[in-house]
Order: structure tokens, then sequence, then C-alpha cells
């Protein structure tokens, strides 16, 4: 605070500063009363609520992580063909065997060419080279890639090696792949079409050399139609084709080496042929331990059996409990009261001590867990090992809930994942109408904020009014400071002429 008057008194010798100092001193503690212990509960406040969202949000993060897919309706695939084939399954999964048998894979079609030495040796001729594959056989019916061929034109340039054409080759969007093996009289060529299965049409290469350069070579050695044969211009073409298993005696077939929509909730993905039995090991077991392929082959059947993963499902159950408990500790913890000595409050709470909202959450929160008590098949809560402490968290016993899922697979799984009713879905719809932006907690964020600075500007307004105080008390005590220094002169003249006039009695 600005003063013309730094050392008040001076003049009269009083020590005027140390009262204006006491007096300011008295004041600024009168206004700092009313500003800063409410300043500094609300920004406690605040952050409070700040820490109160982000537990609420933790919360249905692990809600949201226990209603993914087959959180509650997980099944365990028991296999005996790990080598050949994995199973996996969806929420439409049921319990069930299934005989599997794997009778060929997918693969792509396949292009490959023996190239000498003298066949690309100085480079090749400007030119273009036009790879056509077709129709996308993967193509979604009725989209344009559904009648759009995949065509690839390489720009060669003179001088081009067979190298830098595989480069040019490569980059493409339609998954083609071009390869070679250097060896020792030349290069092994071969294309990858990158798409399995039979649908797709055969690869075609036709080439137009523009350069007329005679030390560089033609590009029409990498001309193939499909249409003159698998062998045309020095080529051998390997047509694709789809994998193929037998499914509880079904047979199916698929583009690619997983097999979906085809078993109900179940999908299976090959990785090899089955292993092939002898005619005498055949002849040893019944009929239905082996399948007969097209080629006459005796192929070994694979048993594998799907059933609920009780395990699996207690252990989801388990998060949610646990969950909960971290979310209700939390929940103590911000609305803990503070505690008092001797009527003086210690603000040794929480954040949001003793706050209505929080309390009220909470009981909301337990009373709705409640609620699911009892189901129409009467399955409660409490039947399948889960209850509430007396701190109000929740306890789970594994075992307990894994009996009622054996006695009552179903009713259990509803009242925990039904997309309408179940818990779960419930309590997130719950908190969301406090996490959501401009939701509760939002709203009481800006409430706070508006408070705070309404105290920020009382704040300032305590400042000048303080600063006003000083300058009024230190212009006060500068004219009694000059007054009384004018009175200490005159008496001080005064005493001066009475000794004078004594000693001239004398």
């Amino acid at each position: 605070m600005a003063s013309s008057i730094t050392s008040a008194g001076v003049a009269s010798g009083m020590d005027f500063e140390s009262i204006i100092t006491v007096m300011v001193d008295a004041k600024k503690a009168s206004y700092e009363k009313n500003t800063t212990i409410p300043k500094q509960l609300t920004q406690l406040e605040i952050s409070g609520v700040a820490s109160l969202k982000s537990s609420l949000e933790k919360f249905q993060d692990a809600l949201s992580a226990l209603t993914e897919e087959s959180s509650f309706n997980a099944r365990k695939v028991t296999s005996t063909g790990g080598d050949y084939f994995s199973i996996s399954t969806n929420d439409e999964a049921s319990n069930m065997d299934l005989d599997v048998t794997v009778l060929s894979l997918a693969a792509s079609e396949k292009l490959a060419k023996k190239l000498n030495t003298a066949d690309v040796e100085g480079g090749f001729k400007a030119g273009t080279i036009k790879i056509n594959l077709g129709v996308d056989p993967n193509a979604e019916p009725g989209s344009d890639a559904a009648t759009k061929e995949r065509v690839i034109e390489v720009k060669v340039e003179d001088g081009d090696t067979i190298e830098d054409l595989r480069k040019k080759i490569n980059d493409n969007d339609y998954g083609l792949t071009a390869n070679l093996i250097k060896g020792k009289d030349g290069y092994q060529l071969s294309f990858d079409t990158g798409k399995t299965g039979t649908a797709g049409s055969a690869i075609k290469i036709e080439t137009t050399t523009t350069g007329t350069d005679a030390k560089y070579k033609n590009l029409d050695i990498f001309n193939f139609d499909p249409a003159k044969g698998d062998t045309d211009n020095g080529f051998t073409r390997t047509a694709g084709t789809d994998a193929k298993i037998v499914a509880n005696g079904v047979t199916l077939t698929s583009n690619t080496n997983t097999f979906k929509d085809v078993i109900s909730g179940v999908e299976v993905t090959v990785k090899k042929v089955s292993e092939t039995l002898t005619d005498e090991e055949a002849a040893k077991l019944d009929p239905s331990k082996y399948v007969v392929g097209d080629d006459g082959k005796k192929y070994k059947v694979y048993n594998n059996t799907i059933s609920q993963d009780t395990e699996a499902v207690a252990k989801k159950v388990e998060e949610f409990v646990n969950a909960y408990n971290t979310l209700a500790t939390a929940l103590d913890a911000l609305s803990a009261r503070n505690t008092y000595t001797d009527g003086k409050n210690n603000y040794d709470g929480g954040a949001l001590a003793g706050d209505t909202t929080v309390t009220s959450l909470k009981s909301q929160l337990s009373s709705m867990i409640s609620s699911f008590s009892v189901t129409s098949n009467g399955v409660s809560l409490f039947d399948m090992g889960i209850d509430f402490e007396k701190d109000g968290t929740l306890s789970f016993e594994s075992s307990e809930f894994k009996g009622a899922l054996e006695d009552n697979y179903n009713a259990v799984i509803k009242i925990f994942a039904d997309k309408e009713t179940g818990i779960i879905n419930k309590l997130d719809s719950f908190v969301e109408d406090y996490t959501k932006s401009q939701g509760t907690l939002d709203s009481w964020t800006e409430q706070l904020n508006r408070e705070l600075a309404d105290i920020e500007d009382k704040e300032l307004r305590n400042a000048e009014y303080l600063e006003a105080y000083e300058a009024s008390l230190r212009k006060k005590y500068a004219s009694l400071d000059t007054m009384m220094a004018q009175n200490n002169n005159a008496l001080n003249s005064l005493n001066s002429i009475m000794s004078s006039l004594n000693y001239n009695k004398k």
C-alpha cells in the first residue's frame, strides 16, 4: 500500500507508526476472517467434487469393462485339436459338443516363373506392366468393389532392374506381393494375390513396351494370360483354394481360414489339415472318429466341448464387487466429518466433509443393489455369495456364487447383465447423471467456481478498503503529528522565555 508518510510521528517524536500498524493489522484480520477460510473451504470443495467425479468415472469404466461382449456369457472350450484349429465364442454361443475335421486350408492364388540372368541383365525398356486381379471375391455384394476389377499399373523407366520392378509392383493397395529369389543362374519371380479362396478371377498380366533402346530388355517376358493355360509364357499358376471342414457331420467351406456365422456363436479358425489315418488305424476305430475326404484319405475327427465358464463369470462378479468397494471407500473418505476440539473445527475431515450429496449418493447406490435382491425366479444376490458388510462395502464368496450358477445359470446372468433390467446397466445409468457433461457434478463445480470468484472479488475490494483505511489513518496521524510538533515548538519557546526572565531577575 502506497503512502507519502513511511514513518509516522517523526515530527513530534511519537511512535504513531506502531499505532497505525496495529490498527491496520486488526482491520486486515477482520477482513480475512470473512474471506480466507471461506476461500480455502471453497477451493477444497472444488477439489473434492473433482475427486468425486473421478471416482465415479473409474467406477463407470469398471462397469463398462464388465459389459463387454461375452463378459457374463463366458464359454469354456475344451478341445483335442488345438494344433489344427482354434475355437472362440460370443454371446450367441450355447453349450454343445462339436466334432471338427480340417480337410483343407484356404490359400491365395500364386504365379511363378524362372528368369535366367540373360532375361533380365542390363535392365528393361520403358513401358507399362498392367496386372489385373479381377473383382475382389470378398467384396460386399452390391458395392462398387463387387463389380470393379482390381487393376495395378506399373510405370517402367528405361534401365529399371528386376529389383526396381519388384518394388514398384509391391507399391499397391490390393495386397498383391511380388517376390524374388536370386539363384546361381538367375531369379525365381513369384506373385501372390493375397486373397484366399477359389472365387477370385485368375491373375492376368499384360505389358506394353514403349522404350526403343536396344540395350534394354522387352517387358513381354512378364505377360501371362490364364485363358491360355496355367503355364502360359513359362509361368506356373497355382489356383486359390477354400478352407474346408466337417463340423458335426456337416461340410463347410470358407474363402478364408476362419469360419464365421455358420455355427451359432462359434468361430473356428483352421491352422493345418487334420492328420490322416492308415486303413489299418481306421479299421480299429468307430467310423464317427474319422472323415473320408474327396481324395479318399481318412482324416481324424477332433472333439470339442463348449460349456459355461463359471470361473470366468465368478471373476467378473468379483471385479464388480471390488469396483463397488473402491467407490464406496472413496465416498466415505470424501464425506468424512471434521472433528472439533474445545468447539474449534480441526478441518481434518474429507474434502466434502459431511456433504449430504455424497452420503445420499452412497445410500442410493447401496439401495439400488439391495433392490435387485430378488428376481422373478426367486434368486437373490444374497443367494449368490454377495452381502453387505457393516461398513457399507460388499463381500463376495466365490464358491457360493459358482453354486448359484450351476443351479440357475440364466437367472444369475440376467440379474447382472440384462441390458434393460441388469444391475450393471442400471448402476451405470444412475452414475451417468452425475458424471455426464453439464450433469450434477459439472453444475456443482460451476456453482462453486462462481462462489470462489465472488470471494476473490471481495478480497480485491478488501485490499482497496484496507489501503484507503491506512491512508486515512496516516492522514489523521500526520495532522496530529504536525499539531503536536507545533505545540512542542510553542512550549519550547515559552520555556525559553521563562528561563530568560528568571535569569534577568537574578
